[in-house]
């Protein structure tokens, strides 16, 4: 019964939501820092987790398989333009973010102060809790008023401390939507 906001670049993946996620708002575009258009970097077949809005992992991606990139002109949001327009006032609980290393950027485009969700997941390819903990990732989370919960490798679920009980710092839960401090 949710309903979701889809995201992703790749040519014809609106198409694909449609038809999977006919209830959903489906956009063909990346989030970015910046609104408007930039460069989508394809590498492989379609779909592929090689595609990139950063150019020099398209050229390391390149130089390890030898297939280089295709570049493509796409459009580009914020993360909070695209909430502003598409959530209407109206609050939402989950954010998964899976960018291919281009996930702080998403975080960064977004204002935490308008659009907080109870959850984030996203993905860190780190091999430790120790570097995860000195990651970018982590400390911008940690600003902005979240507590890393879960660590499925590469997963990381991250809480917003005001859903979380603090009462018994050894029995962290999570506080159901209807009892939030």
């Amino acid at each position: 019964g949710w309903h979701c906001i889809n995201i992703d670049p790749t040519p014809g993946s609106k198409r694909i939501f449609d038809k999977v996620r006919p209830r959903d708002t489906n956009l063909q575009l990346a989030v970015s820092q910046t609104d408007g258009q930039g460069y989508f970097y394809m590498v492989g077949q379609q779909p592929s987790v090689w595609n990139t809005l950063d150019r020099d992992a398209a050229a390391s991606v390149a130089q390890k398989t030898g297939m280089e990139a295709k570049t493509i002109v796409i459009e580009q949001r914020r993360l909070e333009t695209i909430l502003d327009c598409h959530l209407k006032g109206r609050s939402f609980e989950l954010l998964a973010i899976d960018a291919e290393g281009y996930d702080i950027e998403i975080l960064k485009s977004n204002n935490f102060a308008r659009f907080a969700p109870r959850v984030i997941l996203i993905e860190v390819f780190l091999p430790s809790l120790e570097a995860i903990a000195a990651s970018e990732v982590y400390a911008y989370l940690t600003r902005a008023g979240y507590t890393l919960y879960s660590w499925l490798n590469p997963n990381l679920m991250f809480v917003r401390n005001d859903s979380l009980d603090w009462e018994d710092a050894s029995q962290i839960q999570l506080l159901p939507a209807g009892q939030l401090a």
